[in-house]
């Protein structure tokens, strides 16, 4: 797992002389069907083709109309690799995206005399994936949405997520 990493941050820094945009990007969704909440934070950097994002994503499952934690804990950090394609006048963009991350979930596990309760924590390494859309409506700030996956050993995840996105997206 470290050499991957490192093998992809040398290549991001390789990347780095080419760099022309970079954004902090926002993200979030609720899942009122499944009780499910997440936010993230993502950094990206664009050089003229690709697209290269870190990000971390908190998840946790809870009830909507009790405001006490119910379920499971999602943490993931990944680093993500990719592309993307904008429009003529660079209002509108296309990313797509995959990468390596390692996800820790935290999960209540009842006993067979279900009174006490206690947690297993499981760490995994993932297979995320993300497709996503944007408008620019001016050259520092865009509005989206990304579906975004996560395959693993333990629970594949798959949800839709907005993005508000801060930087230089765009040339003036």
């Amino acid at each position: 797992m470290k050499p991957l990493f490192f093998t992809l941050l040398c290549c991001i820094a390789v990347h780095s002389q080419t760099i022309t945009k970079y954004s902090a990007s926002f993200k979030g969704t609720m899942d009122i069907f499944a009780d499910r909440f997440e936010t993230g934070i993502e950094l990206n950097a664009f050089s003229k083709r690709h697209l290269f994002t870190l990000g971390y994503y908190f998840d946790r499952e809870t009830s909507i109309l009790s405001a006490s934690f119910q379920g499971d804990i999602y943490r993931q950090l990944n680093l993500l690799v990719g592309g993307y394609s904008d429009t003529k006048n660079e209002k509108f963009r296309f990313q797509y995206q995959a990468g390596v991350g390692q996800l820790w979930i935290k999960s209540k596990v009842e006993s067979p005399e279900e009174v006490f309760k206690r947690t297993q924590d499981v760490k995994t390494i993932t297979l995320p994936l993300k497709i996503g859309g944007r408008y620019i409506p001016v050259h520092f700030l865009s509005i989206g949405i990304d579906i975004q996956a996560s395959i693993n050993e333990h629970k594949t995840l798959l949800r839709p997520m907005l993005s508000l996105e801060i930087g230089k997206l765009r040339n003036k």
